[in-house]
C-alpha cells in the first residue's frame, strides 16, 4: 500500500510540473454528504441561539435580569414610566459605582443602566430605550480619557451593535469605525458570541477551577497584592437584595441586585502602581461628534442630560475642564475624575468596591442635589 501511494504521489508531481489539469471530482454522494453536514450545523447553530435567547428571555424579570444590554433594558422596561427621576448610563464603573439606595435616602429616584464592557459606541441604544421611561435626567458616565484618547484602533468595541447604535456611527464616525462596527452588528445575530463570556465564568465554577473561600481570610501569594478579607455575608453589606453572585477572580465576588445594581466586594491593587497621570491635549473630535449627537437626541425629548466623569484611580491627569464644557451639548458636565478615593474602597485599578461605591455614589447624589438648586 505504501509503495503505490509513494507511485501515485510521484506521478501526479509530475503531471502538475508538466502543467496538466488536475481534476478535483467530487462524487454526487460525497456532496450530499458535505451539504448534510453544512445543514446540520446551521440548524444546530440557529437552534443554539434560540435557545439562548429563550433562556436570557425567561430570567429576565422585574427582580431578575441578565448583564446584557438588550436584558438589562428589558429589566428596566418593566418599570412604568415616569417612575424614575435619574437614569444612569454607562459601563461597569456605572453598575458597579452607583447605589440605587443611597440616591432615595436623598429622595431621588434612580435606575442603574450600567452593562459591563459597554462604550459611547453602545450609548445610543442605551439613551433611546431610557428616554421611553420618561425621567427628569439621563446622566451619560464617561471617561476623560476618552474624550481625548483616539479609539480607532480598538476594533474590539462592538459586541452588541445594534441597528440604532450603528446609524448614530454612520452618521457620526469614519470608517475605521464604521467597518468593525458593522461586523459587530452581524456578529450579534449570533447570540453566543455574546454570552460566551458568562458561559465560560459559570463553566468554571460549577468545575470549580476557582473558588472562594467565603469562610477563610483571602491571602494573596504574590507580596505585591493588597487584599483584604473578603466577608462570609454579602447580603449583610450590601444596600440591596442581591439574587446572583459571580467570582471572577479569588480576589473579587460580583453580586447582582434585584433593582439592577451590582457589587464588587474585594480588594486587589498591586502596590507598586501609583495611579495614572499625564497631560491630556488633542480632543477626539470624533467621540464628541457622537457624544453630541446622544445629547441633542435626548434635549429634543425634553429631558436633561448630564455627563459625569468618572472616577480614575489616583488620578493626576491635566487636562482643560473649560475646554471639555465647550465642546459638549449640555449645560451639566460634572467632573469626579479626581474624586479622593481611599486605596482600601478600589476593588481594582478601575472599579470601587462596596465601600468606596457608597461613598461615591453619596458625593455624586449631593453634587447633583446642588447642581439643580443652582440652576434653579
Amino acid at each position: 500500500k505504501l509503495w503505490q501511494l509513494a507511485d501515485f504521489s510521484s506521478s501526479l508531481s509530475q503531471h502538475m510540473k508538466s502543467g496538466g489539469p488536475v481534476n478535483f471530482y467530487i462524487s454526487s454522494s460525497s456532496r450530499a454528504k458535505l451539504f448534510i453536514a453544512v445543514l446540520t450545523f446551521v440548524l444546530l447553530t440557529v437552534a443554539l441561539d434560540g435557545a439562548l435567547e429563550l433562556y436570557a428571555a425567561r430570567k429576565t424579570s422585574k427582580d431578575r435580569w441578565i448583564e446584557n444590554k438588550i436584558y438589562k433594558s428589558a429589566h428596566l422596561s418593566k418599570r412604568d414610566p415616569g417612575e424614575t427621576d435619574y437614569i444612569f448610563i454607562g459601563s461597569s464603573r456605572t453598575i458597579f459605582h452607583i447605589s440605587t439606595a443611597v440616591f432615595a435616602d436623598y429622595d431621588q429616584r434612580i435606575y442603574n443602566f450600567g452593562v459591563s464592557g459597554m462604550t459611547l459606541y453602545d450609548f445610543p441604544y442605551f439613551a433611546q430605550k431610557a428616554a421611553a421611561q420618561k425621567p427628569k435626567t439621563i446622566v451619560l458616565n464617561i471617561s476623560v480619557n476618552d474624550l481625548f484618547s483616539d479609539n480607532s484602533e480598538k476594533k474590539d468595541l462592538f459586541d452588541e451593535t445594534t441597528a440604532i447604535d450603528l446609524l448614530y456611527i454612520y452618521a457620526t464616525q469614519p470608517w475605521d469605525i464604521k467597518l468593525p462596527a458593522t461586523k459587530g452588528y452581524f456578529r450579534s445575530f449570533h447570540r453566543l458570541l455574546i454570552y460566551n463570556k458568562a458561559i465560560y465564568v459559570r463553566l468554571k465554577q460549577l468545575f470549580g477551577t476557582f473558588s472562594v473561600n467565603k469562610n477563610e481570610d483571602v491571602q494573596a501569594e504574590d507580596p505585591s497584592m493588597r487584599v483584604n478579607s473578603l466577608k462570609p455575608d454579602y447580603q449583610a453589606l450590601a444596600d440591596c437584595r442581591i439574587f446572583d453572585y459571580n467570582a471572577p477572580s479569588k480576589y473579587k465576588t460580583v453580586a447582582k441586585c434585584e433593582n439592577g445594581d451590582g457589587i464588587l466586594f474585594g480588594h486587589y491593587i498591586p502596590v507598586d502602581f501609583k495611579g495614572t497621570q499625564g497631560k491630556l491635549s488633542g480632543m477626539n473630535e470624533d467621540y464628541i461628534r457622537l457624544l453630541n449627537k446622544i445629547l441633542d437626541d435626548i434635549q429634543a425629548t425634553h429631558i436633561q442630560p448630564i455627563v459625569v466623569l468618572e472616577p480614575i484611580f489616583q488620578s493626576r491627569l491635566v487636562y482643560n475642564l473649560d475646554q471639555i464644557k465647550q465642546k459638549l451639548h449640555t449645560k451639566t458636565v460634572i467632573d469626579l475624575t479626581g474624586y479622593p478615593v481611599p486605596r482600601e474602597d478600589w476593588a481594582d485599578t478601575g472599579h470601587l468596591n462596596h465601600k468606596g461605591r457608597h461613598a461615591y455614589t453619596k458625593h455624586l447624589a449631593k453634587t447633583l442635589q446642588s447642581a439643580f438648586s443652582e440652576s434653579k
